[in-house]
């Protein structure tokens, strides 16, 4: 529509030209006193103007192309931003499992009613260890809390504070004798005994470390 209305224009100029040149019904010729080479250039520059009024329209369709690429390509980076912020919200409400780390150990635990010593603490960045202790069954579940009192190697009962994000010497009173012999022992002589140590944090997530001791085969 933008190209149709110069168009028209130019055609009615045209014309209008064209009748000053041509004669009247009755056969008798007008003359208004413009040389066929100023129509000539008036021609020419009508052309010329038309030639530059369809290169702005195909411009304009271009630019309005452009445009609704711009648009789109807009709405693709909003909606990519919207779902960065849904993740990252959602992110926020993951509870992370607490951190165990593992320190010394000691004492076979070979008999029962015998301590094994185990140095170990948690901690939840996000959050707080509310049970920390270790699983001989290999269930994933607490068999001994790591708990006050510490009882030492001379029997004697040691009260204190836990807190499970310091590096605490802990006893269980744990009979560990039973092991397993390994497997392709190429001339060892050796048995292991496996276990995990457990962390759950205030809202149920637990972490696991894995232990492996060392026992003497019967």
């Amino acid at each position: 529509m933008r190209i149709i209305a110069p168009m028209m224009i130019l055609i009615m100029m045209t014309s209008t030209l064209a009748g000053c040149t041509g004669g009247d019904p009755d056969g008798e010729e007008i003359d208004l006193g413009i040389s066929d080479e100023v129509l000539e250039q008036l021609q020419l520059q009508l052309d010329e103007n038309l030639t530059k009024i369809i290169d702005s329209e195909l411009l304009i369709i271009q630019l309005q192309e452009q445009l609704a690429e711009n648009s789109s390509r807009i709405n693709e980076l909003e909606n990519n931003l919207h779902e960065h912020s849904d993740n990252h919200t959602d992110n926020e409400d993951i509870n992370l499992a607490p951190i165990i780390y593992r320190g010394p150990s000691s004492g076979k635990g070979d008999c029962e009613g015998c301590m094994t010593y185990i140095g170990a603490s948690a901690i939840d960045v996000d959050g707080e260890v509310v049970r920390f202790g270790i699983d001989v069954d290999l269930d994933g579940i607490i068999d001994y809390n790591f708990s006050s009192p510490f009882t030492n190697p001379q029997g004697n009962e040691i009260t204190f504070e836990v807190n499970y994000s310091l590096m605490t010497m802990y006893s269980v009173e744990w009979d560990s004798s039973l092991g397993n012999e390994l497997e392709n022992r190429m001339g060892h002589d050796g048995c292991y005994l496996m276990a995990n140590i457990v962390a759950v944090d205030d809202e149920g997530k637990s972490s696991i470390h894995p232990e492996v001791w060392n026992r003497d085969c019967e």
